[in-house]
């Protein structure tokens, strides 16, 4: 195995935005960790260097990949059915993002997740939880929205950890191995040196309107990683904790729990 360097990581994406060059840069401090693991308990296997190629043209081949794979400032235009494992991973950071941008706003401030600059995630900091290395390592004393930063740390942190720990659990880390799929992959991928595909976004991640039960104002429920936005249609949808209900049958008690509306909150 060969280690490849965070800056190299950060150049092979000429068209990347700050967030994905973040997500690289953690993405290479897992490599080095796995290699370094893989060294001390197999010494032979220094030997291999297929490792760090197959990593970074993982992360070109999904940049534009299903339904949710915007890894650059296009990404509130995903939309649509999630496509496989991967796909999922996009999809709950995409949710986080959306959730940036309205957590934001209702603090009378601004968050692109796309361009914001912030301290990613550091695995090697000592702290094996993403949440508390982004709270204790610089972003919470940038004075500029600093919470903007702490967030966008977490969602970055989280689904980089997520994706790799994916890779592996499949089997495989080629963008030619499950979990990855070829044909979910969009033909744009070839101006990021990935492999194009033939998956069509504009045919495959329609919307069903009727779905959605109309329009309506977002708001956010539950804590990053794991935040996301909901429609309140004017009050009938709230967020309770980590879930939303109905307030027209339900009521929320104590911030967690939810009961019927006819029904007491316990003290």
């Amino acid at each position: 195995m060969k280690l490849i360097s965070a800056s190299l990581a950060l150049g092979l994406i000429g068209s990347a935005s700050a967030n994905f060059d973040k997500i690289q840069s953690v993405f290479a401090q897992l490599e080095e960790a796995a290699y370094n693991k893989t060294i001390e308990d197999d010494p032979s296997a220094a030997s291999d260097r297929g490792f760090t190629p197959f990593i970074m043209t993982f992360l070109a081949d999904i940049q534009y990949y299903g339904c949710w794979c915007y890894l650059d400032t296009n990404w509130d235009t995903a939309k649509g059915p999630v496509q496989d494992g991967l796909d999922q991973e996009c999809k709950n950071l995409v949710s986080n993002y959306r959730c940036l941008v309205l957590d934001a706003l209702d603090r009378g401030e601004t968050c692109d997740p796309a361009i914001q600059d912030y301290t990613e995630y550091n695995l090697f900091a000592g702290s094996q939880q993403v949440v508390n290395e982004c709270n204790t390592n610089g972003n919470e004393l940038v004075l500029t929205n600093s919470q903007c930063q702490i967030d966008l740390c977490i969602a970055d942190g989280t689904f980089t950890l997520n994706l790799f720990s994916l890779m592996f659990q499949a089997g495989g880390i080629s963008a030619q191995n499950p979990p990855y799929d070829p044909a979910v992959a969009h033909a744009a991928n070839t101006e990021n040196g990935g492999n194009p595909g033939t998956f069509d976004p504009t045919v495959e991640c329609l919307t069903n309107a009727l779905s959605g039960a109309g329009r309506s104002e977002k708001a956010c429920c539950g804590v990053y990683p794991e935040r996301y936005p909901f429609k309140t249609f004017n009050g009938d949808k709230d967020c309770c904790g980590e879930r939303t209900y109905t307030t027209l049958a339900l009521q929320c008690c104590s911030d967690t729990d939810v009961i019927d509306i006819n029904d007491t909150c316990p003290p």
